[in-house]
């Protein structure tokens, strides 16, 4: 018998989410949404070991989360697949024959085009930020200025995800060869975004406010009076101003959807594309083929019966 299965439910649900965090390297966000899923298991009935799990206990657990918690289908999917890689991980410490959640279908989720801005609230946002006053508390002023209008740029010309932007490092910008370094995004890989022009001329003028007040911390997009990498809290703050300016709402993510479908608009190569965006599959960059109105009526042009 393996060593793990002598272990109870939630002893081994530790060391799965100690080796994820430890071991694999997953983001704390993976960890957390990990704990997230086999807690919501816990609220359900109180298991003590493995074994009690099967598949009449996991639909059951799933029908009570849809009916009396009024879990929406994001939520299902998440739990599910949190489980299920927990589930997996016993098996292969034969801690469990089989994963309980083999035999019940994945949820899915209705099929959502992705919310994207206009090219002309696009334009409109950025001009925002460029003439946006700093707040007085905020000093030096132009540090802050010139690192906002970074910030804006970098999400509308790369389609960067927020806690990629948050976790840039100083070495990761490369003015020279025009290129940007992702480490570790979604899924732990690392990829390489190219620099256009309008976005390198932001970026060096932020680096040289960074190099006139004799800044040489790591982190590249940096809280000036704490010379550490900006938080999330800082991000939202910097928003909420920008949002209450434009009267434009959007997110990191709606920014991000605005960079791709811009760039298939402009006929970008749906292959380069998803290499830019980080996708793991092509499929998921397709969607902003369908999303783009200009991409639909290009191609109902083709119809051969148009040349008749």
């Amino acid at each position: 018998m393996s060593i793990y299965a002598q272990l109870t439910l939630q002893e081994l649900h530790e060391r799965f989410c100690a080796e994820a965090e430890n071991i694999r390297r997953l983001k704390p966000k993976t960890i957390k949404w990990y704990r997230e899923g086999f807690q919501s298991l816990l609220r359900f009935k109180v298991y003590q070991h493995a074994r009690q799990l099967n598949e009449l206990e996991l639909s059951d657990f799933m029908f009570w989360g849809m009916k009396e918690q009024a879990w929406k289908e994001r939520t299902l999917m998440a739990y599910y697949n949190s489980l299920n890689s927990f589930f997996n991980w016993c098996v292969r410490k034969q801690a469990l024959e089989v994963n309980p959640l083999k035999d019940i279908p994945r949820p899915k989720l209705p099929q959502q085009l992705p919310k994207a801005l206009s090219q002309a609230d696009a334009v409109r946002l950025f001009e925002c930020v460029q003439i946006m006053p700093i707040p007085a508390e905020y000093t030096p002023p132009m540090f802050h200025k010139r690192r906002n209008i970074a910030i804006f740029a970098m999400f509308l010309f790369t389609g960067i995800r927020r806690q990629e932007l948050i976790d840039l490092k100083f070495t990761d910008i490369n003015l020279e060869e025009a290129s940007i370094t992702i480490r570790c995004g979604k899924g732990s890989k690392d990829r390489i975004i190219p620099m256009s022009p309008e976005l390198k001329i932001h970026l060096q003028k932020y680096i040289e406010e960074r190099e006139k007040h004799q800044i040489v911390a790591s982190p590249f997009f940096i809280s000036h009076h704490y010379q550490t990498k900006i938080s999330d809290s800082t991000l939202k703050r910097l928003f909420k101003r920008v949002v209450k300016l434009s009267g434009i709402h959007f997110s990191a993510h709606k920014l991000r959807h605005t960079f791709a479908t811009l760039m298939v608009r402009a006929k970008c190569d749906v292959l380069a594309l998803s290499k830019m965006m980080g996708h793991s599959s092509i499929k998921t960059t397709m969607i902003y083929m369908s999303a783009s109105d200009d991409h639909l009526r290009e191609q109902i042009n083709n119809h051969p019966l148009n040349f008749l």
